[in-house]
Parts: structure tokens; C-alpha cells; sequence
């Protein structure tokens, strides 16, 4: 997130800490600085650590080194408490830096999450993020959540319907209710598989095109004839989604 590069912090320390984290890569004050913010107990300085951690995580993708590789279960651990509220730290802005603290702690435990220990605080984030970024994420940590959990449990529904929630509210920006929607996919379950097909008949292309990406890699014998009757009544689409959905069922 770009918000914690101009994001400056009340404790003066804690703000010269920031400044050295995000000055030149290769300063040796780096490391100190990314260990005494992710361990100082304030919630927004930990944020700044966890971010700079998710830049570096993200560098591998494109043959980067991520210097703090070793610190993954302390990041985890101090994400979790950043979305448990249990950290020291003020609400400026009409509570907007709340969403951000949010969004950064669900980046950060994306490819971490553990539903033992995250479920609960993936279903909190999913009723408080409206944010672009923030559904993304926790869409995402939703579907690995739903990877793992037993479906048709209790946990497993009520992240079902928190996701549904999201992905049928139109008061929330299109594009923002892909990641819900796409999560529930996640999920074999009749009450996943209601939802996609609801989603399925919304009359919207690319809403459609999501929840049929779903089915189709859920289970392409079964909803084949129902995808393909649903692709007869669009006009030519070259967009993303839809693209995409064209290219599975051809493919399939």
C-alpha cells in the first residue's frame, strides 16, 4: 500500500525508524529499523513493517531477494494482532487509517493463513474492508481459507455467506465484488454452488463470467450445457473477464 509510504508517525522515534526503513535498500539500518517497528507495539508502525515486508515478498515474483524471508512467522503473528485490535494506536481520519491497518494485515497472511486461526479474523475483516484493496484481500484469504476447511461446516458456511454478502451488494463497486465472488468457488458445497448459479443468472457478463469460471473449474461435466447456454446469449466479448471464462470453456 502507498497510503504508509506518506504516512508519518506521532511518535518521533518510531517516525525517524520510518524514515530510515524507506530510505536506500541497501542501508544497514534496514534491518534495525524493519525489526524495532514490526516489535514496537504500535499498530500503525507495525503496519509500515508488515507493508515493507509484503514489497519485499512480492520482489520474488520478479527474481528479487526478500531480505526478511526469516521473519515470516513473527509477521504473521503481528498481522494477526493488528487484526485482533490488540495494538496500541489512534483512529485519525474518521477511522479511515482502520481500514488500512485492515488491509495491510490481510496482505501480509494471504499466503500465510491458517483457517485454525484465521477464519474469525478473515470473517471480521470481510464486514469492515470496503475498500478496492481491502475486498481483494480478503477475498483471497477467504479462498484459501475455504481450500482447507471441511465444506459444509459451520465455519466453512458462515464464510460462505460473509462472502456472499459482498459479492451480491450492490452498493460496492463492481470490480471490488470479483475476489468474494470467485472465493466462494472455493467451495464444493450445495449452498457455494447456489450462489454461483444466482450469480450465474445475475444477467451481468462479467459477474457471469466469474461465477461460470467457478463452476466450470469446480466441476466442467456437470455445468457444461447450463455454461454454454449462458455464453449463447452474450454478444461478442472481448473483456476480462469474460475473455478468460471463453478461453476455459473452449479449453475444456
Amino acid at each position: 500500500m502507498h497510503y504508509w509510504q506518506q504516512f508519518k508517525l506521532r511518535d518521533e522515534v518510531l517516525e525517524v525508524l520510518r524514515l530510515e526503513l524507506l530510505g536506500p535498500r541497501e542501508s544497514k539500518e534496514v534491518p534495525e529499523a524493519f525489526h524495532a517497528l514490526l516489535r514496537s507495539g504500535d499498530a500503525d508502525a507495525v503496519c509500515v513493517a508488515i507493508n515493507y515486508y509484503s514489497s519485499a515478498a512480492s520482489s520474488v515474483r520478479f527474481g528479487g531477494v526478500n531480505r526478511f524471508d526469516a521473519e515470516e512467522t513473527e509477521v504473521l503473528e503481528r498481522a494477526r494482532a493488528v487484526l485482533r485490535n490488540e495494538l496500541n494506536g489512534d483512529d485519525r481520519e474518521g477511522g479511515g487509517i482502520s481500514e488500512g491497518r485492515v488491509t495491510t494485515a490481510l496482505s501480509a497472511i494471504v499466503d500465510l493463513v491458517e483457517p485454525t486461526q484465521d477464519t474469525q479474523l478473515v470473517l471480521k475483516a470481510l464486514s469492515f474492508v470496503r475498500s478496492e484493496e481491502g475486498l481483494e484481500s480478503a477475498g483471497y484469504a477467504a479462498a484459501r481459507v475455504l481450500e482447507v476447511l471441511p465444506s459444509g461446516g459451520e465455519e466453512s458456511e458462515s464464510l460462505i455467506a460473509a462472502l456472499a454478502l459482498v459479492a451480491f451488494d450492490e452498493s460496492i463497486p463492481h470490480r471490488s465484488r470479483w475476489p468474494a465472488l470467485g472465493a466462494i468457488g472455493m467451495s464444493p458445497s450445495p449452498t457455494a454452488v447456489n450462489w454461483l448459479l444466482q450469480a450465474l443468472n445475475s444477467g451481468d457478463i462479467e459477474i457471469q463470467a466469474i461465477a461460470g469460471t467457478a463452476l466450470a473449474e469446480m466441476d466442467m461435466g456437470r455445468f457444461r450445457p447450463l455454461l454454454e447456454r449462458t455464453v449463447a446469449t452474450w454478444p461478442e466479448v472481448r473483456e476480462y473477464p469474460a475473455y478468460q471464462f471463453l478461453e476455459l470453456l473452449r479449453e475444456g
